[in-house]
């Protein structure tokens, strides 16, 4: 089984007209275009800022999001 990474989708609106991007989602998104043949070892799951994040709810449980 793979392991999974979960990288924000950037860039995103936090608070009203504010658009953000994060650090570290950018720094994870040049080492995988660096380093190519991670991708093949890893299951990369970009997602949507906003919460409840579903895919994240679905592997910890909604307490721990």
């Amino acid at each position: 089984m793979k392991a999974k990474l979960f990288v924000l989708k950037m860039p995103f609106e936090d608070g009203p007209g504010k658009m953000w991007i994060c650090s570290n989602c950018a720094l994870i998104e040049g080492a995988l275009s660096a380093n190519p043949h991670w991708q093949s070892a890893i299951d990369i799951h970009r997602i949507d800022f906003p919460k409840p994040r579903s895919e994240v709810v679905a592997i910890l449980g909604e307490e721990r999001q």
